[in-house]
């Protein structure tokens, strides 16, 4: 659910994706944003075909990206009235980038990956959402009850949008991130446009003892111009 590479990788996304490829031997690569010589378009047909072949193959099948473009996916097979496929059970969606400029459509994650179990046979324990920024690129990933802990290599506060003054659990504000784990830039702590709540780890339930964060949105209307956007607009929606 993400670029299809030509000559080199600028876009971080792009580059974060290609990276998870190493994890495990790549015995084939589809992309949801096809190249096709002066940039990248959404091919949903592509990716449906390619889905279909996975079931068919019956070897493990990892989905990385953006959400917003596999829901247009799902919502695209189900129109078609496409059957249910059974992809292999050691398959993984891993998500990260949000909806950016389609956030007004944005669906809750629970449905999304009720859908994925729904239309694809992948479990709801398979699902993992990411989160991470460019200018703070410590990775956050959702433990088993989709939950953002933080590692143990980082800290976050929740800034009042006004005052920024730190705020307590489960208030909402700016979020801020300290962390020692980046060395190439002096980005040790940054406070970011997104609105957060702080919960204390405990409260989760999974095991996991560090404070974990639920992300609200952004506190501006202003469309910043990552290549995360950028790759929202690229779907295209028919009348």
């Amino acid at each position: 659910m993400s670029y299809e590479p030509a000559d080199s990788i600028t876009l971080g996304t792009a580059y974060t994706d290609q990276f998870l490829c190493k994890y495990a031997p790549i015995k084939r690569s589809v992309y949801a944003l096809r190249y096709n010589g002066k940039d990248n378009e959404f091919d949903p047909f592509g990716v449906i075909r390619a889905l279909q072949e996975f079931a068919q193959e019956g070897a493990p099948v990892r989905i990385f990206g953006f959400p917003a473009f596999m829901w247009f996916v799902l919502e695209r097979m189900r129109d078609m009235n496409l059957p249910t496929l059974k992809l292999h059970p050691d398959s993984l969606v891993f998500f990260g980038g949000g909806w950016k400029t389609y956030a007004d459509r944005e669906i809750p994650k629970s449905q999304l990956y009720a859908r994925l179990q729904q239309q694809l046979g992948i479990p709801d324990s398979r699902c993992r959402d990411g989160y991470g920024a460019v200018e703070h690129c410590v990775p956050y990933i959702e433990c088993p009850h989709h939950h953002f802990h933080l590692p143990i290599y980082a800290r976050a506060y929740i800034r009042d949008t006004a005052t920024f003054a730190v705020q307590a659990y489960g208030q909402r504000g700016f979020i801020q991130f300290v962390s020692p784990y980046i060395t190439s830039s002096p980005a040790h702590s940054i406070v970011m446009s997104d609105l957060a709540v702080l919960h204390a780890g405990e409260t989760c339930g999974c095991g996991i003892k560090t404070d974990w964060f639920e992300l609200l949105g952004r506190a501006s209307t202003h469309k910043a111009r990552s290549c995360a956007l950028a790759a929202s607009e690229l779907i295209k929606e028919r009348k």
